[in-house]
């Protein structure tokens, strides 16, 4: 494995989390970064132009430079986000300035000094993903929230820019773009609504009145996988945040991802994971 060299033009200048209220929306008009942004908790709806994404727990999504983009808090469990702006190129003869602009007319908006540029493979398509797809980009993404509201600094900046791209290349061959059939939004949304309930392939075709071979060409197309893999994978994913954060029993835990036996349960936890539920909570105390 190499070490990732940091990209000395590129630089973190802002990263933060945000708590939405009950059915609160916020409109940016046309934000100058590039930026990771990822859902810690609850759920919402952001629109980037005309295409509108359903946000869940660790659901996270990269953003091209300038979009228009309206955050839309659900009316019961709003959703707690995180997020991290970088530019690309920074020219560094010029002093950097802390924060961002997400319109035109604010004081940081359009600066000679900040420049768009690709990120490998990555040019103005909307990436997005879930944490187990590459649970890389979020880690270091916590990270960066923390150390840029605790002690910042250009040179440490600078070098976490370079880390958060390498992680963006890595990240890239997972993800999918926005052209993929709305039809899997609503299966995620659906899925992630009562994943505490039987739920099988079937019943994912009826919530989107496809087929199964419909269904199946679509996750294979979009997420390289199937229904049922990727069902499996967000119970996991599921579990592996309740074990991490709660101190429900093995037994409650598999019950709320949707399978009543805990021994089949924990079989399956190891099978993705490569330990047991108990070997895993011990090794992720939360305190």
């Amino acid at each position: 494995m190499t070490t990732p060299v940091p990209e000395v033009s590129s630089i973190i200048v802002y990263a933060n989390w945000f708590q939405f209220a009950p059915g609160e929306h916020i409109v940016q008009r046309c934000r100058q970064s590039r930026m990771l942004l990822w859902c810690r908790q609850g759920l919402g709806t952001l629109t980037v132009g005309a295409t509108s994404f359903q946000l869940g727990p660790d659901r996270w999504l990269l953003l091209p430079w300038g979009t228009a983009m309206m955050y839309q808090a659900d009316t019961r469990t709003p959703f707690l986000v995180a997020g991290v702006h970088w530019i690309p190129q920074h020219d560094p003869t010029t002093p950097v300035i802390f924060g961002v602009a997400h319109g035109r007319d604010e004081t940081l908006s359009d600066l000679a000094s900040r420049r768009d540029a690709p990120i490998g493979d990555w040019r103005d398509e909307i990436l997005q993903g879930d944490a187990a797809q590459a649970p890389g980009l979020i880690h270091l993404g916590e990270y960066i929230v923390n150390r840029f509201n605790e002690a910042c600094s250009e040179m440490v900046m600078r070098i976490l820019a370079g880390l958060l791209l390498d992680e963006v290349r890595q990240s890239i061959r997972h993800v999918r773009t926005v052209s993929v059939s709305a039809c899997l939004e609503q299966v995620r949304r659906f899925a992630m609504l009562h994943l505490a309930e039987p739920l099988d392939t079937d019943r994912l075709c009826g919530a989107v009145d496809c087929s199964r071979a419909t269904l199946a060409r679509l996750f294979r197309r979009g997420m390289q996988t199937s229904p049922a893999s990727w069902l499996a994978d967000m119970r996991i994913a599921q579990a592996r945040r309740l074990l991490r954060s709660t101190a429900l029993s093995v037994q409650q835990i598999s019950r709320r991802v949707g399978i009543d036996d805990p021994y089949y349960f924990s079989r399956v936890f190891r099978r993705k994971t490569g330990v047991s539920p108990r070997e895993y909570r011990a090794a992720h105390k939360p305190l």
